[in-house]
């Protein structure tokens, strides 16, 4: 390849591998964060370096340097560090250091087109645009993965101080940045052992090395293992311990198209294992890959076109005249490493979760991305140029259209946004949110870093939940009992209060009783469901019932509407959104759907407006034995109605067969109409 040629692909590949980032970018990183994510964002806020490295510790999974870094990021922005956009930068500024890496350790083992190639992988995988796209260390450990493979062979050609000092710092920040990074390491002693021929001095000083970034992880090892061998040990939602382990990594891990991605990395395990064989032999003119015999050659050069290695391989780089022979296998010897080192890592994560603790996901397997990008680079760059194009532009639309979302996040900043508008300090807010993670916590914090003047810990009651939480800022009255002392502790909770906020998800019976002791003391005014693939919280926003209500109308045999009123008064004008609210008790459950009509009739008794729909809070067929209900409305004035005096009335009907329930007065004397009199409203014109 002429220089121009390089150039001109690398110039190619950093633009369209920026353009796909920032795409990509633009479009996961204004996502609710997880509950990873809030737990770091909300500890920048509140601990400094010392208690972050001690709260990590208390976990004992996760070693704290990533976490570390990652709250200075947050505190180096302030405010606008809270963003989701904002504190996602930080990972889209290592996705593109790790790009960089794949990049080199591509164009070190096949040139620079495979380098492109292997960050163009990279860059499309979906897999990889979600996970590293979040303010996790998921792009960190793709990072730290591809500069231990690069800094190793690196140094196996030239074993150098300064090299070596390199591949000890990647892996010391390998092993700081997520315990899964001890797979990848394991694969490259693994493949060290098998591939580099025997060398007493440069096997000690391997020792050596492979040692020193061991002992980094030592003060890790002992929360590690109480972890695994005396707490928890495992995770609910790991990877299943049977064959379906690889069938569900296949499934989130694979390129799309699919069957693109079998071709490419089928194609790129035949190069590396056939050059092996060969014994790392290049042969003349670095064709591609072609199926046709009619050479002179035969069955031989057919062979040799499958499995030769790249002139480049011992040209560009000088793996074939002289580092090529510290390795096994010649040349091919450091392209080996593409296979052993991710296959002993996956070996191992597959034994471990079958028959150790289930601690294996896809995401932290993600150290596995960065090999096979490299293998399909290499079948990428074997293609005839027709097909090559062919799959790039294959591999190119769904990344730039199909956004693959692997896991959706709690509606946070729905169930903010609903309350914004109406919640202010003093409010009490009630959480019933099961979830097998910390969801009790991540929304407790979500809470308090957006509401509007923040929100006291002594204003929120947790019933049932997660139990985990941060040392120095722990979960306040959390409670996972009904007995009547934590009945009677609720109600005190509630005292005082104007409002409260219920926030629900997975429901369960133990939420009952509690129920019943806030619908004695207030209504439900609103209500959303908030949804999204996994997830459906339910927030209800609660008003006190006022002491002087009294009952206006019965309608049917348990509904009383006992308050009502118009907050902007009773003269209004065409074109108008008239607000209104009324108070409704149930003195038994109703059973059915009803809906509320409001009615402004004129001098002939004719409907003129009317606003009919259900509750504005709960529904009615979920309404509760003595509850108290507010629902709140508006009656639009027609534009085109002439000024004058309009009677209000209002009625309940079912919503299913349509008919109206009777009306009685407060005496219990039936009405002669299913509509009942609230007052005169006075039109005036627009």
């Amino acid at each position: 390849m002429t220089r121009l040629e390089r150039s001109a692909a690398l110039l190619f590949a950093a633009v369209l591998v920026l353009a796909l980032t920032a795409l990509h970018t633009y479009h996961f990183h204004g996502r609710d964060f997880r509950e990873d994510e809030i737990y770091t964002v909300h500890a920048a806020q509140i601990m400094n370096t010392s208690e972050v490295v001690q709260w990590i510790g208390t976990g004992g999974v996760h070693p704290a340097g990533w976490r570390v870094i990652a709250v200075w990021w947050v505190q180096l922005f302030g405010e606008a560090g809270l963003t989701e956009p904002v504190v996602r930068h930080f990972s889209t500024l290592v996705t593109l250091l790790a790009l960089a890496l794949v990049w080199r350790l591509g164009a070190d083992l096949g040139g620079w087109t495979v380098g492109g190639y292997a960050a163009f992988v990279l860059g499309t995988l979906p897999f990889a645009q979600f996970y590293m796209g979040e303010f996790r260390p998921y792009s960190a450990l793709v990072l730290v993965t591809a500069g231990l493979t690069l800094t190793l062979l690196r140094w196996i050609r030239r074993p150098t101080f300064a090299r070596a000092l390199l591949f000890v710092a990647f892996g010391v920040a390998a092993l700081q940045t997520h315990y899964y990074a001890g797979y990848a390491l394991a694969g490259l002693v693994a493949a060290f052992l098998l591939l580099v021929r025997w060398e007493r001095g440069l096997y000690l000083r391997a020792l050596g090395l492979f040692a020193a970034i061991g002992l980094s992880f030592s003060a890790w090892l002992l929360p590690l293992a109480h972890r695994f061998l005396v707490g928890a040990g495992g995770v609910t939602y790991a990877m299943p311990s049977d064959w379906r382990f690889f069938r569900e990594l296949h499934g989130q891990m694979m390129l799309e198209p699919a069957a693109i991605g079998h071709l490419l990395l089928a194609v790129g395990v035949l190069i590396v294992l056939g050059a092996a064989l060969a014994g790392g032999r290049s042969y003349p003119g670095d064709c591609p890959l072609s199926l046709q015999t009619s050479s002179p050659q035969g069955r031989k050069g057919v062979a040799r076109v499958l499995f030769s290695l790249p002139p480049s391989w011992e040209k560009g780089w000088g793996w074939g005249a002289k580092a090529g022979g510290r390795f096994r296998f010649g040349a091919a010897g450091p392209a080996l490493i593409l296979l052993i080192a991710p296959g002993v890592a996956l070996t191992l994560a597959f034994l471990i979760n079958r028959f150790g603790t289930g601690n294996a996901t896809p995401k932290n397997l993600i150290i596995l991305v960065p090999f096979m990008a490299l293998v399909a680079a290499l079948g990428l760059r074997r293609l005839p140029w027709q097909a090559r194009l062919a799959a790039i532009l294959l591999l190119t639309y769904p990344a730039l259209t199909e956004f693959r979302t692997y896991r959706t996040n709690a509606p946070y900043r729905e169930l903010v946004a609903f309350m914004t508008p109406a919640y202010q300090p003093g409010d009490r807010v009630i959480a019933h949110v099961n979830d097998y993670a910390a969801s009790t916590q991540a929304l407790a914090y979500y809470l308090d870093d957006r509401l509007p003047g923040g929100l006291d810990r002594a204003d929120t009651f947790h019933i049932g939940g997660s139990s985990h939480r941060y040392p120095f800022d722990p979960i306040a009255q959390q409670v996972f009992t009904s007995d009547p002392a934590t009945l009677a502790r609720f109600a005190q909770f509630l005292d005082g209060a104007q409002r409260a906020w219920l926030i629900t998800y997975n429901r369960t019976d133990l939420l009952d009783p509690f129920l019943d002791a806030l619908g004695r003391a207030f209504g439900d005014a609103r209500r959303a469901v908030l949804r999204n693939d996994t997830n459906v919280y339910e927030i209800v926003e609660y008003r006190r019932v006022p002491a002087d209500l009294r009952d206006v109308a019965r309608f049917g045999e348990a509904i009383y509407l006992r308050g009502w009123s118009l907050p902007d008064g009773v003269s209004v004008r065409a074109c108008q959104d008239v607000p209104f609210e009324s108070w409704w008790y149930a003195a038994d459950a109703p059973g059915a759907g009803l809906g509320i009509g409001l009615v402004l009739a004129d001098a002939n008794g004719q409907g003129v407006a009317r606003a009919d729909a259900e509750p504005s809070g709960t529904l009615t067929v979920a309404w509760r034995a003595d509850s108290y209900h507010l629902d709140g409305r508006a009656l639009r004035i027609p534009c085109d109605l002439s000024p004058g005096d309009y009677p209000l009335l209002i009625g309940l009907h079912d919503l299913v067969t349509a008919q109206a329930l009777p009306a009685f007065a407060p005496d219990d004397s039936a009405l002669g109409s299913p509509l009942v009199y609230l007052t005169t409203l006075s039109v005036s014109g627009p």
